[in-house]
Protein backbone atom coordinates (compact mmCIF):
# COMPACT_ATOMS: atom_id res chain seq x y z
CA UNK A 1 0.00 0.00 0.00
CA UNK A 2 1.56 3.10 -0.95
CA UNK A 3 1.77 6.30 1.80
CA UNK A 4 0.03 9.14 1.56
CA UNK A 5 1.69 11.89 -0.87
CA UNK A 6 1.83 15.54 0.90
CA UNK A 7 2.18 17.03 -2.33
CA UNK A 8 -1.26 15.86 -3.31
CA UNK A 9 -2.79 18.04 -0.40
CA UNK A 10 -3.36 21.48 -1.58
CA UNK A 11 -2.61 24.28 0.61
CA UNK A 12 -6.19 25.78 0.96
CA UNK A 13 -7.47 22.43 2.04
CA UNK A 14 -4.63 22.65 4.85
CA UNK A 15 -5.64 26.04 6.11
CA UNK A 16 -9.23 25.84 6.23
CA UNK A 17 -8.46 22.81 8.58
CA UNK A 18 -6.29 24.45 10.81
CA UNK A 19 -8.63 27.52 11.30
CA UNK A 20 -11.67 24.94 12.08
CA UNK A 21 -9.82 23.42 14.63
CA UNK A 22 -8.28 26.11 16.22
CA UNK A 23 -11.79 27.67 16.54
CA UNK A 24 -13.28 24.42 17.95
CA UNK A 25 -10.36 24.81 20.59
CA UNK A 26 -11.39 28.42 21.15
CA UNK A 27 -14.75 27.96 21.60
CA UNK A 28 -14.14 25.54 24.46
CA UNK A 29 -11.04 26.35 26.37
CA UNK A 30 -11.76 29.71 28.34
CA UNK A 31 -10.78 28.50 31.50
CA UNK A 32 -10.71 30.52 34.59
CA UNK A 33 -7.35 29.91 36.14
CA UNK A 34 -8.70 31.95 39.20
CA UNK A 35 -5.79 34.87 38.53
CA UNK A 36 -7.79 37.38 36.95
CA UNK A 37 -11.32 38.73 36.68
CA UNK A 38 -12.64 37.38 33.52
CA UNK A 39 -16.70 38.04 34.61
CA UNK A 40 -18.97 39.54 36.59
CA UNK A 41 -21.23 37.60 38.06
CA UNK A 42 -24.78 40.00 39.21
CA UNK A 43 -25.44 37.57 42.48
CA UNK A 44 -27.16 38.94 45.39
CA UNK A 45 -25.70 38.40 48.94
CA UNK A 46 -29.01 38.58 50.33
CA UNK A 47 -31.04 35.84 48.26
CA UNK A 48 -32.11 32.94 50.07
CA UNK A 49 -30.47 29.66 49.64
CA UNK A 50 -32.37 28.09 46.31
CA UNK A 51 -29.76 25.28 46.11
CA UNK A 52 -29.85 22.52 43.62
CA UNK A 53 -29.91 19.27 45.59
CA UNK A 54 -29.55 15.61 44.72
CA UNK A 55 -33.32 14.03 46.52
CA UNK A 56 -33.29 10.89 44.08
CA UNK A 57 -31.58 9.31 46.72
CA UNK A 58 -34.83 7.89 48.51
CA UNK A 59 -34.99 4.85 46.27
CA UNK A 60 -37.02 2.54 48.74
CA UNK A 61 -40.12 0.81 47.69
CA UNK A 62 -42.02 2.49 50.62
CA UNK A 63 -40.58 6.03 50.80
CA UNK A 64 -39.80 9.36 48.55
CA UNK A 65 -38.85 12.50 49.05
CA UNK A 66 -40.92 14.95 51.23
CA UNK A 67 -41.30 18.44 51.98
CA UNK A 68 -42.74 19.78 55.24
CA UNK A 69 -44.88 23.08 55.09
CA UNK A 70 -45.63 24.05 58.73
CA UNK A 71 -46.10 21.17 61.17
CA UNK A 72 -47.59 18.89 57.90
CA UNK A 73 -45.22 16.58 56.25
CA UNK A 74 -46.03 15.56 52.69
CA UNK A 75 -44.75 12.40 50.91
CA UNK A 76 -45.36 9.50 48.53
CA UNK A 77 -45.64 6.22 50.31
CA UNK A 78 -46.89 2.15 48.68
CA UNK A 79 -49.74 1.15 50.33
CA UNK A 80 -48.85 -2.15 51.91
CA UNK A 81 -52.59 -4.04 51.34
CA UNK A 82 -53.40 -2.81 47.59
CA UNK A 83 -49.81 -1.59 46.22
CA UNK A 84 -51.09 1.16 45.32
CA UNK A 85 -48.65 4.72 45.74
CA UNK A 86 -50.26 7.47 47.15
CA UNK A 87 -49.63 11.04 47.93
CA UNK A 88 -49.80 11.48 51.49
CA UNK A 89 -50.15 14.53 54.17
CA UNK A 90 -49.01 13.79 57.89
CA UNK A 91 -49.99 15.86 60.47
CA UNK A 92 -49.91 14.90 64.32
CA UNK A 93 -49.51 11.13 63.19
CA UNK A 94 -51.99 11.00 61.63
CA UNK A 95 -51.99 10.08 57.90
CA UNK A 96 -54.33 11.23 55.06
CA UNK A 97 -54.50 10.13 51.08
CA UNK A 98 -54.56 12.58 49.16
CA UNK A 99 -54.36 11.21 45.81
CA UNK A 100 -53.15 8.14 44.11
CA UNK A 101 -50.27 8.58 42.00
CA UNK A 102 -48.81 5.72 39.40
CA UNK A 103 -45.28 5.39 40.78
CA UNK A 104 -43.57 6.97 43.92
CA UNK A 105 -44.21 10.98 43.14
CA UNK A 106 -40.77 12.69 43.63
CA UNK A 107 -39.20 16.40 43.32
CA UNK A 108 -42.02 17.78 45.83
CA UNK A 109 -42.56 21.50 45.88
CA UNK A 110 -45.06 23.65 47.71
CA UNK A 111 -46.69 26.66 46.33
CA UNK A 112 -49.55 28.83 47.05
CA UNK A 113 -51.01 25.73 48.69
CA UNK A 114 -50.21 23.57 45.84
CA UNK A 115 -48.11 20.71 45.83
CA UNK A 116 -45.59 19.95 42.60
CA UNK A 117 -44.54 16.98 42.19
CA UNK A 118 -42.84 14.08 39.50
CA UNK A 119 -45.06 10.94 38.60
CA UNK A 120 -43.43 8.86 36.32
CA UNK A 121 -41.70 11.60 34.17
CA UNK A 122 -44.36 14.22 34.07
CA UNK A 123 -44.59 17.03 36.24
CA UNK A 124 -48.20 17.40 37.84
CA UNK A 125 -49.74 20.46 40.49
CA UNK A 126 -51.83 19.05 43.05
CA UNK A 127 -54.42 21.73 44.36
CA UNK A 128 -54.69 21.13 48.67
CA UNK A 129 -57.87 22.48 48.54
CA UNK A 130 -59.87 21.41 45.88
CA UNK A 131 -58.08 18.20 45.20
CA UNK A 132 -57.91 18.19 41.77
CA UNK A 133 -54.38 16.81 40.35
CA UNK A 134 -53.19 18.64 36.48
CA UNK A 135 -50.49 17.56 34.39
CA UNK A 136 -48.44 20.44 32.95
CA UNK A 137 -45.52 19.10 31.04
CA UNK A 138 -42.72 16.08 30.53
CA UNK A 139 -39.41 16.08 32.40
CA UNK A 140 -36.01 14.72 32.79
CA UNK A 141 -35.79 11.71 34.68
CA UNK A 142 -34.01 13.68 37.14
CA UNK A 143 -36.74 14.69 39.10
CA UNK A 144 -34.34 16.41 41.79
CA UNK A 145 -33.37 19.15 38.84
CA UNK A 146 -37.30 20.65 39.68
CA UNK A 147 -37.35 23.90 41.68
CA UNK A 148 -39.89 26.86 42.32
CA UNK A 149 -38.53 30.77 42.37
CA UNK A 150 -40.80 33.43 42.81
CA UNK A 151 -44.25 31.77 40.64
CA UNK A 152 -42.49 30.09 38.36
CA UNK A 153 -41.45 26.48 38.29
CA UNK A 154 -37.98 25.24 36.95
CA UNK A 155 -36.97 22.18 35.94
CA UNK A 156 -35.44 20.18 32.62
CA UNK A 157 -37.54 18.97 29.99
CA UNK A 158 -36.94 15.12 28.55
CA UNK A 159 -34.26 17.21 26.23
CA UNK A 160 -32.53 18.10 29.13
CA UNK A 161 -33.25 21.71 28.52
CA UNK A 162 -34.27 24.50 31.14
CA UNK A 163 -37.55 24.99 30.89
CA UNK A 164 -39.65 27.83 32.84
CA UNK A 165 -43.53 27.15 33.67
CA UNK A 166 -45.61 30.25 34.99
CA UNK A 167 -47.71 28.95 37.56
CA UNK A 168 -49.78 31.39 37.74
CA UNK A 169 -50.15 32.44 34.05
CA UNK A 170 -49.90 28.89 32.47
CA UNK A 171 -47.11 30.09 30.04
CA UNK A 172 -44.17 27.80 29.48
CA UNK A 173 -40.67 28.38 27.63
CA UNK A 174 -37.29 27.67 26.97
CA UNK A 175 -34.97 29.26 29.20
CA UNK A 176 -31.69 27.96 27.25
CA UNK A 177 -30.80 25.59 24.28
CA UNK A 178 -27.68 23.77 25.64
CA UNK A 179 -28.33 20.76 27.39
CA UNK A 180 -28.40 20.93 31.07
CA UNK A 181 -27.12 18.63 33.56
CA UNK A 182 -28.38 20.54 36.79
CA UNK A 183 -28.77 24.05 37.59
CA UNK A 184 -29.15 26.82 40.36
CA UNK A 185 -31.07 30.06 40.46
CA UNK A 186 -30.45 33.43 42.43
CA UNK A 187 -31.60 37.20 41.43
CA UNK A 188 -32.42 36.14 37.89
CA UNK A 189 -29.25 34.59 36.99
CA UNK A 190 -29.28 30.88 36.40
CA UNK A 191 -26.02 28.73 36.75
CA UNK A 192 -26.10 25.43 35.35
CA UNK A 193 -23.33 22.57 34.65
CA UNK A 194 -23.72 21.76 30.39
CA UNK A 195 -20.92 20.06 27.97
CA UNK A 196 -19.00 22.41 25.45
CA UNK A 197 -20.78 21.51 21.99
CA UNK A 198 -17.23 21.12 20.07
CA UNK A 199 -15.03 19.21 22.21
CA UNK A 200 -17.72 17.48 25.44
CA UNK A 201 -15.78 19.41 27.60
CA UNK A 202 -18.08 19.56 31.21
CA UNK A 203 -18.47 23.29 32.20
CA UNK A 204 -20.28 25.79 34.68
CA UNK A 205 -22.12 28.32 32.90
CA UNK A 206 -24.46 31.21 33.66
CA UNK A 207 -26.95 33.54 32.04
CA UNK A 208 -30.06 35.96 33.21
CA UNK A 209 -33.15 34.33 32.64
CA UNK A 210 -34.65 36.93 30.97
CA UNK A 211 -31.98 37.41 28.47
CA UNK A 212 -31.55 36.77 24.96
CA UNK A 213 -27.82 37.12 25.38
CA UNK A 214 -25.47 33.91 24.91
CA UNK A 215 -24.65 32.11 27.99
CA UNK A 216 -21.14 32.81 29.53
CA UNK A 217 -18.49 30.69 30.97
CA UNK A 218 -17.88 30.76 34.32
CA UNK A 219 -15.16 27.22 34.75
CA UNK A 220 -14.17 23.99 33.34
CA UNK A 221 -15.49 21.59 35.66
CA UNK A 222 -17.96 18.78 35.84
CA UNK A 223 -20.41 19.70 38.73
CA UNK A 224 -22.85 17.14 40.11
CA UNK A 225 -24.42 19.74 42.88
CA UNK A 226 -24.55 23.93 42.48
CA UNK A 227 -25.52 25.96 45.10
CA UNK A 228 -25.92 29.77 46.18
CA UNK A 229 -24.85 30.77 49.58
CA UNK A 230 -23.78 34.25 50.51
CA UNK A 231 -22.63 36.00 46.92
CA UNK A 232 -20.95 32.92 46.09
CA UNK A 233 -21.90 29.32 43.50
CA UNK A 234 -21.01 26.27 45.65
CA UNK A 235 -20.23 23.46 43.60
CA UNK A 236 -19.21 19.80 44.03
CA UNK A 237 -16.58 18.83 41.61
CA UNK A 238 -17.04 15.81 39.96
CA UNK A 239 -13.89 14.41 38.12
CA UNK A 240 -13.26 11.83 35.40
CA UNK A 241 -11.70 9.40 37.07
CA UNK A 242 -11.81 8.81 41.55
CA UNK A 243 -8.33 8.84 41.75
CA UNK A 244 -8.47 12.71 40.73
CA UNK A 245 -7.24 14.54 43.78
CA UNK A 246 -10.28 17.16 42.57
CA UNK A 247 -12.70 14.53 42.29
CA UNK A 248 -15.69 15.06 44.61
CA UNK A 249 -14.38 18.33 46.23
CA UNK A 250 -16.35 21.31 47.36
CA UNK A 251 -15.81 24.69 45.58
CA UNK A 252 -17.03 28.04 45.25
CA UNK A 253 -17.05 30.85 42.61
CA UNK A 254 -16.95 34.14 43.64
CA UNK A 255 -18.65 37.13 41.34
CA UNK A 256 -15.47 37.79 39.20
CA UNK A 257 -15.74 33.77 38.37
CA UNK A 258 -12.70 32.69 40.33
CA UNK A 259 -12.86 29.01 41.57
CA UNK A 260 -11.46 28.49 45.09
CA UNK A 261 -11.38 24.76 46.69
CA UNK A 262 -12.95 24.77 49.78
CA UNK A 263 -12.84 21.39 50.89
CA UNK A 264 -9.80 19.09 52.06
CA UNK A 265 -11.97 15.82 52.31
CA UNK A 266 -13.95 14.08 49.63
CA UNK A 267 -17.37 14.45 50.10
CA UNK A 268 -20.96 12.80 48.28
CA UNK A 269 -23.94 15.00 49.57
CA UNK A 270 -23.70 18.38 50.78
CA UNK A 271 -25.73 21.16 51.94
CA UNK A 272 -25.53 24.72 53.26
CA UNK A 273 -27.59 26.62 56.36
CA UNK A 274 -26.26 29.92 57.84
CA UNK A 275 -21.82 30.03 58.45
CA UNK A 276 -22.30 26.13 58.11
CA UNK A 277 -21.40 23.54 54.97
CA UNK A 278 -23.02 19.94 56.01
CA UNK A 279 -21.59 17.10 54.16
CA UNK A 280 -21.27 13.40 53.98
CA UNK A 281 -17.46 12.05 53.86
CA UNK A 282 -16.69 9.82 50.72
CA UNK A 283 -14.58 7.69 52.88
CA UNK A 284 -17.14 6.65 55.75
CA UNK A 285 -20.76 8.10 55.01
CA UNK A 286 -20.47 9.82 58.44
CA UNK A 287 -22.00 13.39 58.69
CA UNK A 288 -19.31 16.38 59.17
CA UNK A 289 -19.90 19.98 58.94
CA UNK A 290 -16.99 23.07 58.40
CA UNK A 291 -17.44 26.88 57.98
CA UNK A 292 -17.86 28.16 54.31
CA UNK A 293 -13.89 28.88 54.23
CA UNK A 294 -13.19 24.85 55.04
CA UNK A 295 -12.16 25.59 58.58
CA UNK A 296 -13.54 23.83 61.99
CA UNK A 297 -14.22 20.87 60.09
CA UNK A 298 -16.04 18.01 62.45
CA UNK A 299 -17.99 15.32 62.68
CA UNK A 300 -21.77 15.43 64.11
CA UNK A 301 -23.16 11.94 63.89
CA UNK A 302 -21.40 8.74 63.54
CA UNK A 303 -24.47 7.29 60.88
CA UNK A 304 -24.43 6.79 57.19
CA UNK A 305 -25.90 9.70 55.50
CA UNK A 306 -26.84 9.81 51.76
CA UNK A 307 -29.27 12.94 51.93
CA UNK A 308 -29.51 16.24 53.37
CA UNK A 309 -32.35 18.83 53.77
CA UNK A 310 -33.27 21.92 55.95
CA UNK A 311 -36.58 23.02 56.61
CA UNK A 312 -36.60 26.00 59.13
CA UNK A 313 -33.66 25.30 62.79
CA UNK A 314 -33.98 21.77 61.62
CA UNK A 315 -31.52 19.16 59.58
CA UNK A 316 -32.75 16.18 57.82
CA UNK A 317 -30.52 13.64 56.74
CA UNK A 318 -31.73 10.57 55.42
CA UNK A 319 -29.67 7.18 56.36
CA UNK A 320 -27.87 5.24 54.04
CA UNK A 321 -29.12 1.46 53.25
CA UNK A 322 -31.34 1.63 56.12
CA UNK A 323 -33.60 4.16 54.60
CA UNK A 324 -34.58 6.17 58.12
CA UNK A 325 -34.61 9.57 58.11
CA UNK A 326 -33.65 11.67 61.18
CA UNK A 327 -33.82 15.59 61.90
CA UNK A 328 -30.74 17.34 64.34
CA UNK A 329 -31.86 20.52 66.09
CA UNK A 330 -29.59 22.79 65.02
CA UNK A 331 -29.86 24.80 68.72
CA UNK A 332 -28.78 22.18 70.69
CA UNK A 333 -27.24 19.35 67.60
CA UNK A 334 -29.61 16.51 69.22
CA UNK A 335 -30.31 13.71 66.96
CA UNK A 336 -33.51 11.99 67.13
CA UNK A 337 -35.46 9.52 64.51
CA UNK A 338 -38.48 10.74 62.46
CA UNK A 339 -40.93 7.63 62.52
CA UNK A 340 -43.38 9.41 59.53
CA UNK A 341 -42.99 5.93 57.33
CA UNK A 342 -43.25 3.61 60.29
Amino acid sequence: MEGIKLKNIKMPMVLAFILILTIILIGCTQLNTGEQTIISIPINVNEPNNAYLVNNILNSSNITHFIKVGETVYYSKQDSNSNNFYLIARQNDIEEKLVQTMFLADGLNYFNNNLLFVDGFRLYIFDLSTGNKQYLANVLFDAHSLMIVDNAAYFLNSYSELIEFDLVNGIKKQIANEVLFNFAINSGVVVYKTRCIYTGTPEIRWRLLNSLNESELVVEAAASQITFHNGYIYYLNFASTFTDQSSNMIYRIDRNGVSTRVSEQRTRRYNISGEWIYYSNMDNWHLYRMRLDGTENEKIAEIEVSGIWFYGNELFFLRRAILDIYQINLNTMDISRVNWWD
